[in-house]
């Protein structure tokens, strides 16, 4: 990404601040660059494998509270049935765009990830209420997403 970009800038301090904030809510404390704190690995002296898979949904201009509608009534029921797990949820307050949702999901592997997404891409029940949600038009402008792994230092694994 080139560092003359403004846009990408934006977007980089975007990710970066929703990155602190989750860090905030997963741990209860504030996140802070300056000085890692280790953690202990798992029981087993593994190191921690999980995947956080951060999404964001580029609404069409005012289709955002569909969005939330159908998450609230239908997609986390749905998610459920597919051991689907979300961490958190965010809109923007001040930023490039206020018709975003960020989430965050947790995966054990990219394997359980594919399964699970899969599944839930092709549920019978899911393709009718997406197609239902959608009679005055696509909710979705585009989709982004991320796939992270905590580092060893960091407080969320």
């Amino acid at each position: 990404m080139p560092r003359n970009n403004p846009s990408s800038a934006v977007a980089m301090r975007a990710v970066t601040l929703l990155l602190i904030v989750f860090a905030w809510v997963v741990t209860g404390a504030p996140a802070r660059a300056a000085e890692p704190t280790a953690v202990a690995a798992p029981a087993s002296g593994a190191p921690s494998t999980a995947i956080h898979e951060l999404r964001i949904y580029h609404c069409m201009p005012g289709r955002l509270p569909d969005l939330h509608k159908r998450f609230e009534t239908v997609t986390l029921k749905i998610w459920e049935k597919h051991n689907i797990r979300p961490i958190a949820f965010w809109t923007v307050v001040v930023g490039d765009s206020n018709q975003d949702l960020y989430y965050v999901l947790e995966w054990n592997s990219m394997a359980e990830r594919e399964q699970a997404w899969t599944a839930f891409a092709t549920d019978p029940e899911w393709i009718e209420k997406r197609i239902e949600s959608e009679k005055n038009g696509p909710i979705i402008e585009r989709v982004s997403n991320l796939f992270l792994q905590p580092t060893r230092y960091s407080k969320i694994r």
